[in-house]
């Protein structure tokens, strides 16, 4: 019943200072979704304000909007953005997966609990990390 569920993006640059680009989020079903975008020049910080997706991809990441503005501004360039949306579809899929299968949704955890969790981190020290747990 599991399935591996991965996106990609296929981006080009529509300026010649690449600081514009527009493509597709392509998902393992098949599903191509529209996308552009703004960042620094020659593939920089994206804009988070900048990202225009179509209503379908929209509607898909909706529960995971939050998430997508945090990571948007933290990625610190635009392949690292492009991974970051492509997990966070992988994670709507996911979601969506088990919304219609009957089980219970998983719920999107906000950002601000992302936040905490590195600032905590960041006061204890990164060094003292000694094992993650994927549950």
């Amino acid at each position: 019943m599991s399935s591996v569920q991965t996106c990609f993006t296929v981006l080009l640059p529509t300026t010649i200072a690449r600081d514009e680009f527009a493509g597709f989020l392509v998902t393992c079903r098949g599903d191509f979704f529209r996308l552009t975008l703004a960042c620094a020049p020659d593939a920089g910080r994206v804009d988070p304000t900048s990202v225009a997706v179509d209503p379908a991809l929209e509607n898909l990441l909706g529960p995971f909007k939050a998430s997508l503005l945090a990571r948007a501004r933290d990625a610190c360039n635009l392949d690292a953005f492009t991974i970051e949306l492509s997990d966070l579809a992988a994670s709507a899929l996911r979601a969506e997966a088990r919304d219609t299968s009957g089980l219970a949704p998983e719920r999107a955890v906000p950002a601000a609990f992302y936040e905490m969790l590195i600032g905590e981190l960041e006061r204890v020290g990164w060094e003292r990390l000694v094992d993650l747990d994927a549950e």
